[in-house]
């Protein structure tokens, strides 16, 4: 995470949490299309 969380920082705006928001989608469906190519990979 290079990004600073902005909870930190003081107040959100708007585009800051659409960025923290879009973040978090991006690394969790990786995590889930990591998940599922691996169990694809072990059947």
């Amino acid at each position: 995470d290079d990004v600073p969380s902005a909870a930190a920082g003081g107040p959100m705006d708007v585009n800051t949490a659409l960025q923290e928001v879009l973040k978090n989608a991006i690394i969790h469906d990786g995590v889930v299309h990591g998940l599922h190519e691996s169990a694809k990979a072990l059947d």
